[in-house]
């Protein structure tokens, strides 16, 4: 089943049914045709967070498997439950598009009671950077993108300097679209959909000369986000034979919420 692209921006993806139809706020930095890692991620986490939870739960460990560019094309959620506990669950979801799966995730729910809580004596967390500056860098085209991706339409995207090689670097990032139309965007997605961004805080390649797509998200998942903006503090490492690896300590207002590892395919663009 396939369906036109439909370009109405006031969400990422129009709902049609089973189907999530995506908009040309879902396209990513890397193929125009193609889908950006943090729309794909964002509806994973809400296929997953759709599922009944036999008590009170929420995600520890969200693992996104990008197994194949994702066209801008229409995608059936699918979902199963791998295991069903009272204290842990397993929920598995993916994405369909003409009958395959083009990408995956592994969800580990654990349940909540705050009769647990060993003390606040125990509670720490490190304190989250301050706010950008109004002055700070707005997504720009200087690691030279031929074109300006959709996905940075859905997002507001700050960051103090360009990426250096070796050195960390920091983005604050809010998601300013419903990733979903008619829907609120539930804090777990928005955690998703923003945390790709780890993948690239800390890149300092020159997109003109190479691609690093990742080709996974991992997210260990300390709390859900309570604020719309998150910081992303993070580096990011290449090989000399192509792999790459980022990872990012993730705040919002409070602290840190959550912690993300980014594996990345390291090619030349093709050449016209």
């Amino acid at each position: 089943m396939t369906k036109e692209l439909r370009d109405k921006e006031n969400a990422v993806y129009n709902p049609d049914g089973d189907w999530l139809v995506p908009t040309s706020l879902a396209q990513g930095p890397w193929d125009p045709e193609h889908q950006n890692g943090g729309a794909v991620s964002g509806i994973l986490a809400r296929a997953v967070e759709r599922v009944e939870a036999p008590c009170p739960m929420r995600i520890a460990r969200l693992s996104i498997d990008l197994m194949r560019p994702v066209p801008m094309k229409a995608l059936s959620p699918k979902v199963r439950v791998v295991r069903a506990g009272r204290r842990i669950q397993v929920v598995d979801a993916w994405l369909e598009y003409e009958g395959k799966a083009v990408a995956r995730a592994s969800a580990l729910r654990v349940r909540t009671d705050a009769s647990l809580s060993p003390g606040d004596e125990y509670a720490f967390s490190l304190t989250p950077p301050p706010r950008p500056k109004p002055e700070a860098e707005r997504p720009a085209t200087r690691r030279n993108l031929s074109y300006v991706p959709g996905w940075l339409r859905a997002v507001d995207f700050r960051r103090d300097k360009l990426s250096q090689p070796g050195q960390e670097n920091r983005v604050w990032v809010r998601l300013r679209k419903a990733l979903v139309a008619g829907e609120p965007n539930a804090p777990i997605v928005r955690l998703a959909a923003l945390s790709d961004f780890s993948a690239g805080i800390a890149n300092a390649l020159d997109f003109s000369e190479w691609t690093s797509p990742n080709a996974d998200l991992s997210l260990h998942i300390l709390r859900e986000p309570q604020s719309e903006w998150l910081v992303l503090e993070g580096s990011a490492s290449i090989t000399h034979d192509g792999l790459g690896q980022s990872s990012a300590i993730i705040f919002d207002d409070q602290g840190v919420c959550a912690r993300g590892q980014a594996s990345l395919l390291v090619d030349r663009p093709p050449r016209a």
